[in-house]
C-alpha cells in the first residue's frame, strides 16, 4: 500500500547549516542522552543584578509587552493569572525566565501579531517559559504562531497552545535547540489549508519533546520536525475523536529521530493515512536514521501506513513497538526489527477512551525483547505517559511488554 498523498503545502528551507560527522552525532544523541534530563544549562551573569519583574493589572507592568521592553538579561518575569487580550511581544534578551503565577495565564491574539508573526517572537537568547497559554494566533500568510522561535535555546514547560495556525513555529538556525515538557497543542483553526501544524520545528540542531499532548490539528500535522536531532519521549500524539490532522509525526528531511514510549493514534477522518513519515521530501543531514522503541501505533480507521521510512536513510532501529488496527509498515528492513507485535482491540483496556494499556489477560503482556543499548542510552522506557501531561515512573523489571504502556 502506498501512503496517502500529503495535503499540506511543504515549506521549503535553504538555511546553511554545519553538519556534524556521523559518529559524533550518533554519540551526542544516543550515547550521552538521559531521558528526562534537562540539557539547557543557562549561563549566569547579565546586564547587572538579576531582577524580578511582575506583570498584571495591579503591577508596575500591566501587560507582558511592557515587561518585554523593560527586561534585561538575567531577569525573571512573573505574569499574574488572567486574560491578556491583543497584547503581543518580542523577546530579544540574552537570557530570561518567564512564568505564569497564581493560576491560568491566557494570552489571546485577538487579531494582533508581533512583527506580523506570532503572539510572542523569541530570538537569539536562552529562554525558559512556563505556565502560559497562547490562543488564536492568525496572520495573513497563515503561519501565525503562539510562539515564533527564531534562534537560541528555548525551553517551554507546562504551556498550552490552543487554536493557533501553528502552536510553535521555529526558524532554521542550525545551532538552535528547543525543549518541550508537559505542553498541550490543539489546532482547530478554521482555515485547514495545510499550514496549520500544531508544532512545526525547522532545521535546528536539536528538538526534544517529553510528556506532551498534541491533538486535533486541522489538515496539518500534530508534530512536524526538520531538526538534525529529534527526540520524542512518552508523548500522546493523537487526532482524538473527530480529528482531521495529517501525519501524527512528520520528519520530511530525516535527521536522527528517536521516539520512545509514545502513543500515535489516527482517526478515520484523518487527511493522510500515514501515522509516521520519515524522509518524504529528501534527506538533508549527514545522519538520517529512525529509532523507534516501545511505541504504540493505533489506527482507528479502515487502513493506514503505521510507519513509512523512505529510501536513502540508514537502517531503522525498530523494536518492541505495538501496532493496533489495520495497517502496514513500509521501508523498514525486517532484519532490523525486533519484538514488534500486532494487537487486537480486545488486548487493550479501553480503546474508545484512548486507554491503550494491555489488559492483564492479553497474551502480549511480557513479550518484549531485551532492549538495545548504545553506550549509556537504552531503548527500554523508564516512564510511561499518564494522561494528561504527566509521566509515571516504571518499576524495574526484566519483563516488559511491547508498546508505550506497561502498567
Amino acid at each position: 500500500m502506498r501512503p496517502g498523498t500529503k495535503t499540506n503545502s511543504a515549506k521549503r528551507h535553504d538555511a546553511a547549516v554545519n553538519d556534524l560527522p556521523r559518529r559524533e552525532l550518533l554519540l551526542a544523541a544516543l550515547g550521552s542522552q538521559v531521558p528526562g534530563a534537562h540539557r539547557f544549562a543557562h549561563a549566569s551573569g547579565g546586564d547587572g543584578a538579576a531582577r524580578l519583574l511582575r506583570v498584571g493589572p495591579t503591577r508596575e507592568h500591566a501587560v507582558p509587552s511592557q515587561a518585554a521592553r523593560a527586561a534585561r538579561s538575567g531577569d525573571t518575569i512573573e505574569i499574574d493569572s488572567g486574560d491578556y487580550i491583543g497584547d503581543t511581544a518580542v523577546w530579544g534578551q540574552a537570557r530570561l525566565t518567564i512564568r505564569g503565577v497564581g493560576g491560568a495565564v491566557r494570552l489571546f491574539a485577538d487579531g494582533q501579531a508581533a512583527e506580523g508573526k506570532a503572539i510572542w517572537v523569541v530570538r537569539q537568547g536562552r529562554f525558559d517559559i512556563e505556565g502560559l497559554e497562547f490562543h488564536g494566533a492568525r496572520v495573513p500568510n497563515r503561519n501565525g504562531a503562539g510562539i515564533r522561535f527564531e534562534g537560541g535555546h528555548l525551553r517551554v514547560r507546562r504551556c498550552r497552545f490552543i487554536d493557533n495556525e501553528n502552536g510553535i513555529l521555529t526558524g532554521n538556525d542550525g545551532v538552535s535547540e528547543l525543549e518541550l515538557e508537559r505542553c498541550e497543542f490543539a489546532g482547530q483553526t478554521p482555515t485547514g489549508e495545510g499550514f496549520t501544524h500544531n508544532l512545526y520545528v525547522g532545521r535546528i540542531a536539536r528538538f526534544e519533546m517529553r510528556a506532551c499532548w498534541s491533538h486535533h490539528a486541522n489538515a496539518g500535522h500534530l508534530v512536524k520536525t526538520r531538526a538534525r536531532q529529534s527526540y520524542l519521549y512518552c508523548n500522546r500524539l493523537a487526532d482524538e475523536t473527530a480529528g482531521r490532522a495529517s501525519y501524527e509525526l512528520d520528519c520530511p528531511n530525516g535527521g536522527l529521530v528517536v521516539a520512545l514510549g509514545n502513543l500515535f493514534a489516527q482517526e478515520p477522518g484523518n487527511r493522510n493515512h500515514t501515522l509516521l513519515s520519515f524522509g518524504a521530501e529528501g534527506y538533508h543531514w549527514s545522519l538520517n536514521q529512525l529509532v523507534l522503541g516501545h511505541n504504540t501505533f493505533a489506527n482507528r480507521g479502515p487502513i493506514a501506513v503505521f510507519v513509512h521510512d523512505y529510501p536513502g536513510s540508514a537502517a531503522a532501529i525498530v523494536e518492541n513497538n505495538l501496532f493496533a488496527g489495520e495497517g502496514l509498515v513500509e521501508g523498514i528492513r525486517l532484519e532490523a526489527a525486533r519484538g514488534n507485535l500486532f494487537a487486537a482491540r480486545a488486548d487493550f483496556a479501553d480503546t474508545e477512551n484512548f486507554d491503550y494499556r494491555l489488559r492483564e489477560r492479553s497474551v502480549l503482556r511480557g513479550r518484549a525483547v531485551k532492549a538495545s543499548h548504545w553506550g549509556a542510552f537504552s531503548l527500554e522506557p523508564r516512564d510511561e505517559y499518564l494522561h494528561p501531561l504527566e509521566l509515571r515512573a516504571l518499576a524495574a523489571t526484566t519483563r516488559r511488554s511491547p508498546g508505550a504502556f506497561q502498567s
